[in-house]
Parts: C-alpha cells; structure tokens; sequence
C-alpha cells in the first residue's frame, strides 16, 4: 500500500485559510455558529419525530374506531 504524506497539515479553523478583517471574521464565525444552531435544532426535531412515530408504530390505526 502507498501513502502519501500530506504537505501541509489544515488549520484547526477553517476561516484561518483565508485573511479576514477582524469584522469581517467575526461576521463569519456568527454565521458558523447561527449555521451550527439551525443544524442542531434541526437534528433534534428530526428526533422528536422518530421518537413520536416509534411509539405510534405500535399502536393500531383502525379508521373504523
């Protein structure tokens, strides 16, 4: 098996790859995180929807009553 090497190891934070003002920095790392919270609030609402057809699977759904 041949590996390479990586040249150049990335930086732990991704906006460090490019020059920012420090405005313009701070308006990136608010949109990351606005980003992070959306996605996270998303998650658990997919959750809460699993969790809420996983207890109805069981149940009998019968139109007549």
């Amino acid at each position: 098996m041949n590996t390479t090497k990586s040249l150049a190891s990335l930086p732990v934070n991704p906006l460090d790859r490019i020059t920012l003002t420090a405005f313009d920095r701070l308006r990136a790392e608010a949109a990351i995180s606005r980003g992070e919270y959306i996605a996270d609030l998303m998650l658990e609402a997919m959750n809460a929807v699993r969790n809420l057809f996983g207890s109805v699977k069981g149940a009998r759904l019968d139109p007549a009553g």
